[in-house]
């Protein structure tokens, strides 16, 4: 749960599943699709994920297994201090900083925090929907061409 490769695959998730979709759309519209169009599509497909993803985490570990919370904040921060044990000395106070991070992960996995976080990344994934959209959208052919 705390590995890098578990983050990468979790951020590209959403532009590729915003891509499919958009993709999906364009031929079902005889490959025409215009920003709007592909921007409010875009933005629902990743509204959806993101809504999946948090009820996944609301259930998780709210309601199947309430202790992993704490199994997954120690993880972190033991994952933590092994990738910046180099910087160790850069922290004044590395055993106040680790209660306060401590704090903040376990405030991030409470359901009001999970509920926050997804607000704020569906507001966020509008970035990406327009990328997406401008990628994707098509004019109809002219008929100058």
């Amino acid at each position: 749960m705390v590995s890098p490769w578990n983050s990468l695959a979790l951020a590209l998730t959403f532009p590729l599943g915003m891509s499919l979709a958009l993709v999906a759309l364009r031929r079902e519209e005889d490959h025409v699709l215009s920003f709007r169009r592909g921007f409010f599509h875009a933005w629902a497909v990743a509204a959806a994920m993101q809504t999946a993803q948090t009820a996944f985490q609301l259930l998780l570990y709210h309601v199947l297994a309430p202790d992993l919370v704490a199994a997954v904040v120690e993880a972190t921060l033991d994952s933590m201090d092994e990738r910046l044990g180099a910087f160790a000395e850069a922290i004044p106070d590395s055993a106040e900083f680790r209660s306060e991070l401590k704090a903040a992960l376990l405030e991030g996995l409470s359901v009001q925090g999970l509920l926050v976080s997804a607000l704020w990344g569906t507001l966020f994934a509008a970035a990406g929907a327009a990328v997406v959209a401008l990628v994707f959208r098509r004019r109809p052919p002219s008929q100058f061409d």
